[in-house]
Order: structure tokens, then C-alpha cells, then sequence
């Protein structure tokens, strides 16, 4: 039952040195999953999977209904599958919380995305001059700003009103900016 869940059934009679990596994975989970363990301790159980079969065993994983301490690099796995997080430097834990609680302790300010098709150099040397605005990045179908603080966000619009401003898009922090600012 579980090696079919896992996809991996029709191979189960195939030497296991011929199984991919994904493979091998999937079959390294259904061994642990067959004494329905309440706890599972997985050590970067994604690692050199493409990126369909580690959206599979996150898929997986996520449905089990059970506890899954994890340990990983790929913050993109992490942010996907844990609902709680502890960043670990040097040996010792130096954060610990839920997404929603680290992003409120380390988000000071908001980060925006605003969409623009003309006058983006134009708009980003305005907002360059703006002392309420710690970052700016240039992408490809407009600018990313860093607000230091969510109560300038009114300070932006007589600015935005000389522009043809295609979209306004507040974006989280992302686990791995998180990491990077803990760490």
C-alpha cells in the first residue's frame, strides 16, 4: 500500500542500485512509514532531486499527519513543509517560531513590488532620493522597494501618481531572506 502511495510498486522486484535518486528516496520513506513512526527525523530528504519528485515527497510528507523534525539547506523545501522553524548557526539554535512570527520580528518595514513598463530609471532615481526607503532593486517588469517602515507606504502614492504604475504587490519575506538576516 505504501510503496504504491509512493509511486515506487512496479520496481519493488528491481535491484535497488538501478533505482534513481528520487527512487531510492521514495523507498527510503516507505521503509520508515511501514512501523508508522509518530515521529520522523529526516536529514535533507530532498537532496539532489529534481525538482518534480521533491515537490512529490513534500506533497507526501506534508499529509502524514505526523511530527517531522527536518533538517535541510533548501529553504524553499523548508517554507513549503514546516510550520515551525528553528535557524541553527554555528551548532546553536539562534531563532525559533513559526514563519508568521519570525517574518513579524525581522520584517521591520515592507517590501513592494511595483509594476511599470516606462520610466523605470526615471521612477527609481525619484524613489532613490527618498529617505523612508532602504533598498531598491531593478526587475525586469519594474522595482522591488523596501519601505523602513509599513506607515510610509502613504508617502509613496503622490510619487506613483506621475507614473503609469501597472501593479502595487506587497511580498513576504521568504525563509531564506529570513535566513540571511538572522544569520
Amino acid at each position: 500500500q505504501i510503496a504504491k502511495e509512493f509511486e515506487i510498486n512496479k520496481w519493488l522486484n528491481e535491484y535497488v542500485e538501478r533505482y534513481s535518486s528520487g527512487m531510492k528516496c521514495k523507498l527510503s520513506l516507505c521503509r520508515i512509514l511501514l512501523s508508522d513512526p509518530k515521529i520522523l527525523i529526516l536529514d535533507e530528504p530532498t537532496l539532489g532531486l529534481d525538482v518534480k519528485t521533491t515537490n512529490f515527497i513534500i506533497d507526501k510528507l506534508k499529509h502524514l499527519d505526523k511530527t517531522i523534525f527536518l533538517t535541510s539547506h533548501n529553504m524553499e523545501v523548508v517554507d513549503k513543509l514546516c510550520r515551525k522553524i528553528a535557524f541553527i548557526n554555528n551548532g546553536k539554535i539562534i531563532k525559533i517560531g513559526s514563519k508568521e512570527e519570525l517574518r513579524e520580528t525581522m520584517q521591520k518595514g515592507v517590501r513592494i513590488f511595483i509594476g511599470i513598463n516606462e520610466n523605470k530609471s526615471r521612477l527609481e532615481q525619484e524613489l532613490i532620493q527618498q529617505d523612508f526607503i532602504s533598498n531598491i532593486t531593478i526587475e525586469e517588469t519594474g522595482l522591488t522597494i523596501e519601505l523602513l517602515k509599513r506607515s510610509y507606504y502613504n508617502k509613496l502614492y503622490p510619487i506613483f501618481s506621475k507614473y503609469k504604475i501597472t501593479k502595487i504587490q506587497e511580498i513576504e519575506l521568504s525563509v531564506e531572506d529570513l535566513f540571511l538576516k538572522i544569520v
